[in-house]
């Protein structure tokens, strides 16, 4: 048999052959990337509360960008040598970025050929952090820390490839880079270096979440609103709760084992409870933090999973695990709210005070100081919150305490006829402070903190405020006889495009009144009045409308 024809090697794809093209099997590598590298940024409004990392920046050179294949290897070796890709931006550098960048090689021989090489296609920017924080040396057996600027210096080796390849075989521009000007990488000198470079493309500094805390005095407005408005509330008095939060509390998500857990949940809980080494022969020992609950969810019914989304409490008694109910939290806001009224009225009148509050009805005070959820809201709102948007309590206590104050002053005040400027705030009364002090007035976590409105809080309604256009009642424009004042409204009409008043919610506007008010208004030419001729028609009219009067 005649053996089958070998086609001889064509020598015009002699290169081909040699290094074959790079065939795109799929989405480049930079555009996986760039959607990874979503899930690292932090929103803008949080960095402030993150914690920064050490950083370096990486920009890899055109010629290398347009190999999809070798950019997969890159990046490979990249993330295998325990560098995480923070933060991606693929772009074509412009002749002033390439010298900033390039800045301290400005004076070299070689420099317009960097800018030529560099200006060839885009690049990629990489900002490289590091996976872990520290290493394990197992020659001298301990952990040490090395930044990603040294990590990264040392992955891509000297600037000559060919001193590269001499030092270290596997350094990138030893395998990647061919000359001094084509050697394939870039990395920052030094922290002060990567900050600008990241500055440069305007790139957020990278930081890292804070390590999530249990924290008992760490509150979030979920825990704060599920003990203010509870699903079926007794009582809809939202300020006398509140004012429990800052005399009893801080509220939590604890919950008590026989109280807030069905029959069915209570045997695996109990059974998880003693595998942990607890006995349960203390109350203590039945209360179940909100720890415990977010790490074994799965053990829990929808029915108690409910009741954890829907309820938080004030323990109180003598070990702290008993969860007040809503009728002991009713009379002790009756009776604080008695006392500390009392304690205003002999203040104020003396002995007297006691048969002033008998005559009040305490469970009816002033819809000014019946605050809402809005309200709540809009008090809180004063307070900052760590990076998990949890307030501290002890300014959320101190500024609840310090609302209370106002409150019942305001109260006392409407009891007493009396202006409720006349009650002086205790903390201001011969102030003379330091400068430090002065500026912890405003310092929740302070001692000298206070509020200096001496008004209860206002949520403004959006149909509180409603502008109109002025009507009168009598249009002057059709009267043949003028008063003085009526003279003096329609110069005033001339003057201005328009003229505006506050109505009440739900007034009409619409009527014929206004239409013959305004008609002069709508007419008259804005520019013209700013001009010399219009001063002296003003001067003309005026001059008109006083013989008419006398006419």
């Amino acid at each position: 048999m005649s053996k089958p024809s070998q086609k001889k090697p064509d020598p015009k794809n002699k290169k081909t052959e040699e290094e074959p093209e790079e065939i795109d099997d799929g989405p480049h590598i930079f555009t996986t990337i760039s959607e990874q590298v979503k899930k690292n940024l932090i929103p803008q409004n949080k960095i402030e509360k993150a914690n920064l990392i050490d950083y370096t920046i990486c920009i890899i050179h055109p010629n290398l960008i347009t190999k999809h294949k070798t950019c997969k290897e890159i990046i490979e070796k990249i993330t295998s040598n325990n560098f995480n890709i923070f933060n991606f931006l693929q772009k074509q550098l412009s002749k002033q970025e390439i010298q900033n960048i390039y800045f301290k090689h400005t004076k070299a021989t070689y420099f317009n050929d960097i800018l030529t090489h560099m200006s060839t296609g885009p690049v990629a920017i990489l900002v490289l952090t590091n996976k872990e924080e520290f290493f394990f040396d197992e020659n001298n057996i301990k952990t040490y820390y090395k930044s990603p600027i040294e990590r990264w210096k040392d992955m891509i080796g000297d600037k000559d490839p060919a001193i590269a390849k001499s030092e270290d075989e596997e350094s990138l521009r030893a395998i990647y880079g061919t000359t001094i000007i084509n050697n394939g990488f870039w990395g920052s000198d030094n922290a002060s270096d990567a900050y600008r470079e990241l500055s440069m493309f305007y790139l957020p500094l990278p930081c890292t979440p804070p390590v999530y805390n249990f924290d008992e005095n760490l509150i979030n407005i979920d825990t704060i609103l599920k003990f203010l408005v509870p699903p079926k509330p007794d009582h809809t008095d939202l300020s006398g709760r509140l004012d429990m939060i800052g005399k009893y509390g801080p509220v939590c998500n604890h919950h008590v084992l026989d109280i807030c857990i069905c029959r069915k949940c209570r045997p695996n809980v109990k059974s998880i409870l003693r595998k942990n080494g607890v006995l349960l022969k203390k109350n203590r020992d039945k209360v179940l933090t909100d720890e415990f609950i977010f790490k074994n969810k799965n053990v829990f019914c929808e029915e108690c999973l409910n009741h954890f989304d829907n309820w938080s409490h004030i323990f109180g008694g003598i070990e702290g695990t008993h969860i007040l109910t809503n009728e002991e939290i009713e009379f002790m806001m009756k009776d604080m709210n008695k006392n500390d009224l009392l304690e205003i009225l002999i203040a104020e009148k003396g002995s007297s005070g006691k048969t002033i509050l008998s005559k009040f009805d305490l469970n009816k005070p002033p819809n000014e100081i019946v605050y809402t959820k809005e309200h709540a809201l809009k008090l809180i709102s004063y307070l900052k919150t760590d990076y998990y948007d949890r307030y501290d309590f002890e300014e959320l206590q101190n500024l609840i305490n310090e609302d209370r104050r106002i409150r019942l002053n305001f109260w006392v005040s409407k009891m007493l006829h009396k202006p409720i400027e006349s009650f002086p705030n205790p903390k201001l009364i011969n102030f003379t402070g330091t400068e430090k002090e002065i500026k912890d007035i405003k310092n929740p976590h302070s001692k000298n903190f206070t509020i200096l409105r001496n008004q209860p809080l206002k949520v403004q309604d959006k149909n509180e405020l409603k502008v109109r256009n002025l009507v009168l009642q009598h249009p002057i424009i059709l009267k043949d006889k003028l008063t003085e004042h009526e003279i003096n409204v329609k110069v005033e009409k001339l003057l201005t495009r328009n003229i505006g008043q506050v109505t009440e919610p739900g007034e009409k506007i619409v009527g014929p009144d206004i239409k013959n008010n305004m008609l002069l208004l709508r007419n008259y030419d804005l520019e013209m009045i700013k001009s010399k001729q219009a001063k002296e028609d003003i001067k003309r009219e005026k001059e008109r409308l006083e013989m008419l009067k006398y006419q």
